[in-house]
Order: C-alpha cells, then sequence, then structure tokens
C-alpha cells in the first residue's frame, strides 16, 4: 500500500475580531474613502494528518501533533503582491503580536489638509492598543500628498499627524517609554500622487518598531 502524506491546518474565517490574546487568530484590517473597508480574522485548529492510499484513492486521517501555527498563513498574505496596495490604512496582528507589512505595523489614512483622526484611523489604533501598550519603542512616522500644502507646510502638517496620533496613545497609557515622532512632508511617497488613491494613501501616519 503506497501512502501520501498531506499536513493540514483547519482554517475558519470570521468579519469580527476574536479573543486578542489567541496566539492562533490573525486579524487584518484594510480600508480606503474609496469603498473599501474589511476586516478579516483568521483562526487556525489543531492540525491533522492526511494519507492519501495511491492504490484505491482512499484517504485515512488522524489528528496531527503538532501544534497549530499561523505563520505560513501570514507569509502567504504579506507575499501577494502588495498587500496593502488598495489600502490607505490598514493594520496586521497575529497573536498577540502585530505583524508588519514592508515593515509597517499599522498605516493610519487622513483627509486631505487634516491632522484629524478618521473614525477609521481611531479603530485601527484601537485594534492595535493591546499590542502598543506592550511595547517599549514605537517610530509614529507622519507623511503628506505635495499637492495638499506647499513644501513647507507638508513638513508642519505630517509633524502635527504624527502628533495626533501619539496623543491618541498617551490619553490611553498605550505610548512605549520610548516613542519617536518623525515627520517626512511629502518627501516620501508611498503610491502615485497623480492618481486619487495614491494621494489618499500618501496622506499617511506609519507605525513602526
Amino acid at each position: 500500500m503506497r501512502l501520501a502524506f498531506l499536513a493540514c491546518f483547519a482554517i475558519f474565517h470570521a468579519g469580527t475580531a476574536i479573543a486578542e490574546t489567541n496566539s492562533n487568530v490573525m486579524d487584518y484590517y484594510c480600508y480606503n474613502s474609496q469603498g473599501v473597508e474589511f476586516e478579516r480574522t483568521v483562526t487556525v485548529g489543531h492540525g491533522v494528518n492526511l494519507y492519501l492510499n495511491r492504490d484505491d484513492h482512499s484517504v485515512q486521517t488522524e489528528r496531527s501533533s503538532e501544534p497549530p501555527s499561523l505563520d505560513l498563513i501570514n507569509k502567504q498574505i504579506v507575499q501577494q503582491p502588495k498587500a496593502g496596495k488598495y489600502c490607505a490604512g490598514y493594520m496586521m496582528s497575529l497573536g498577540s503580536d502585530s505583524k508588519s507589512i514592508d515593515g509597517v505595523l499599522g498605516q493610519l489614512n487622513f483627509e486631505a489638509g487634516s491632522a484629524e483622526l478618521t473614525e477609521q484611523a481611531r479603530y485601527t489604533l484601537y485594534k492595535l492598543l493591546p499590542r502598543l501598550k506592550r511595547s517599549t519603542h514605537l517610530i509614529i512616522e507622519g507623511h503628506a500628498d505635495f499637492l495638499e500644502v506647499g513644501r513647507k507646510e507638508s513638513f508642519e502638517l505630517a509633524a502635527e499627524r504624527a502628533k495626533a496620533v501619539a496623543d491618541y496613545l498617551k490619553e490611553r497609557d498605550a505610548a512605549p517609554y520610548d516613542l519617536v515622532l518623525m515627520s517626512k512632508g511629502a518627501s516620501a511617497p508611498k503610491a502615485d500622487s497623480n492618481d486619487l488613491l495614491g494621494r489618499e494613501i500618501n496622506r499617511r501616519v506609519e507605525l513602526r518598531y
């Protein structure tokens, strides 16, 4: 009898967050102002070994001794072509940790010419709070779209955006001991500013460890 072996994990999807401290739960939130807003929760259950009988194509199963893991799923999502390509704002968390996309733990979008946190930005920060409260170091990096203000004003606006995020965290006792605020103005666009969505993505604050 020839048997081929496959290891599988039970995967469940939900549209709302499950327990924040569950090490087998991954949350991913993405939004922009052009009608895109979604949140996905992926839960991985205990593994099952599948033994395929190549003679009669029957299948035998047994519970795997391997613990559940989200690492493979996380890698698959991050390796997708620009996981945050259409997301003006986003965050990803894996169990008790925040995962980064291109080095960014979370990205917050702002209205043109404004440093006020949007409803979606506040929700993104709310989702990150449990992780940030356990952090000792955080970089809050403000950015602007070069079309919304002049060059000098863009650095001031980006700094105000970074400060708005820092103030939100401080008010909730979630600001790490080592908190660094940076302003890059419009000098580091992430997308094409000749495009409406691109300009929206560039009006942002990035959270980095």
